[in-house]
């Protein structure tokens, strides 16, 4: 389901010839930031999720990727999330998220992993408009899916150090629907 709406986003993008598209759109929407915050943590977390899960093919593969997560999820708690959490909004400006990206890309992270993470960053960056001024305050909305998105990062990884690998056979599979309807998750059994 998640994978879908992701899916049904990136197809809003590139449709509609004379229309504006969702990507012409991104940060001018009139969505509620209430509204958007479950979508940018969820994808985010299943999109981490899942990409680190297809790194790990064998064994071997998922202990290299889960001591990797372990440290990700380390530097998103500890260093990132404090950034933005707690601090006045005011203070909190492009430099700020920046300084955010730089602790990631500083931590010599293997380049499939970082890949996992960007796209979570990716799906984020739809509801996300960021300043183009480095002391440009970053708005309370802003501020908030910034920590939805590195919420949703960090329940990833945990999510992925929590599975079994991948001789498992564990997968995350959508949960039991009856029925499909019009309200969020179907009919469930």
């Amino acid at each position: 389901m998640k994978r879908c709406l992701l899916a049904a986003m990136v197809g809003l993008m590139v449709t509609g010839s004379g229309c504006e598209t969702l990507a012409n759109l991104a940060g001018s929407v009139n969505l509620e930031v209430k509204d958007v915050t479950p979508f940018v943590l969820s994808g985010a977390r299943s999109g981490v999720n899942s990409g680190l899960k297809a790194l790990s093919k064998n064994a071997e593969g998922f202990e290299k990727t889960k001591k990797v997560a372990a440290e990700i999820e380390t530097l998103v708690t500890n260093t990132i999330l404090p950034l933005f959490e707690g601090e006045a909004i005011e203070m909190v400006t492009m430099a700020t998220a920046d300084q955010a990206m730089a602790a990631l890309n500083g931590a010599n992270i293997d380049p499939q992993i970082l890949g996992a993470i960007q796209l979570a960053i990716d799906s984020a960056l739809l509801f996300i408009k960021m300043p183009e001024n480095p002391t440009g305050e970053l708005s309370e909305d802003t501020t908030n899916l910034i920590v939805a998105l590195f919420s949703g990062i960090t329940e990833g990884l945990q999510r992925f150090q929590a599975w079994g690998g991948p001789d498992t056979g564990a997968r995350d599979l959508a949960e039991p629907v009856l029925e499909c309807s019009w309200t969020r998750g179907g009919v469930k059994p």
